[in-house]
């Protein structure tokens, strides 16, 4: 058995497709491309496949990863061709790549993601840069978050705000950051959209605002021989 890590893109209106939808178009792209995807054992088999992490509705994503187990090896050069054909427009596969024996699962392994935050502010408006700099020199960064139970209560994200400045993209705001992403320790940028938006964008409407996942951070010495 081996294990396969797709490298692809999900642009346009695809984006607003669900997670659980995006697996289903996977699956029907294995199946229609006859490629030998294990499964699991039991009483309700299902194919040994998964996102590194999943990408929120509405994001564009231009690095995104999905790993993949397969009984045989047979013609995999040619695999990701055959998929393409069963693939909607939005979603572009970029690279196939052999993970190494031995390695943990992608998900486990990765810990950051590269975001770009879109916002239709003029740049002009603020001296954002200055503003960037004074959100970070806070002693905490607190923002309201819902657990899983529903309980609502303040969080400090400060910590796992690995990088955060501020851009031009057409005379309009562009937040370029990297935040901590996966098992252990994960942040949603729109926790980091709203608390940034309540220290200096108070009139911002979320509809305004576009996010785009430009890439995953794994482990360098996760070992992934690209083909």
């Amino acid at each position: 058995m081996s294990r396969y890590a797709l490298l692809f893109t999900k642009t346009g209106l695809i984006r607003f497709t669900s997670h659980l939808d995006l697996l289903r178009m996977f699956k029907r792209a294995f199946r229609r491309a006859e490629i030998p995807v294990s499964y699991s054992q039991g009483f309700n088999p299902h194919p040994k496949m998964g996102f590194c992490q999943p990408l929120s509705l509405g994001y564009t994503g231009l690095g995104e990863l999905i790993e993949f187990q397969t009984d045989s090896d047979k013609g995999c050069n040619r695999w990701m061709d055959l998929m393409k054909d069963s693939l909607p427009a939005g979603i572009d596969l970029i690279s196939m790549g052999i993970i190494a024996d031995g390695q943990p699962s992608m998900a486990a392994s990765c810990y950051a993601a590269d975001y770009l935050i879109e916002f239709r502010v003029p740049y002009a408006l603020k001296d954002f840069k200055s503003l960037v700099s004074d959100f970070l020199s806070q002693d905490e960064i607190s923002v309201s978050k819902k657990s899983k139970s529903g309980k609502i209560s303040d969080v400090d994200i400060k910590g796992k705000i690995r990088s955060l400045k501020a851009a031009e993209k057409d005379g309009m705001l562009i937040l370029e950051t990297t935040l901590d992403s996966g098992s252990s320790s994960n942040l949603s940028p729109e926790l980091l959209i709203r608390s940034f938006c309540a220290f200096c964008l108070p009139f911002e409407e979320r509809y305004d605002i576009n996010v785009t996942r430009k890439c995953l951070h794994i482990g360098v010495d996760y070992r992934i021989t690209w083909m």
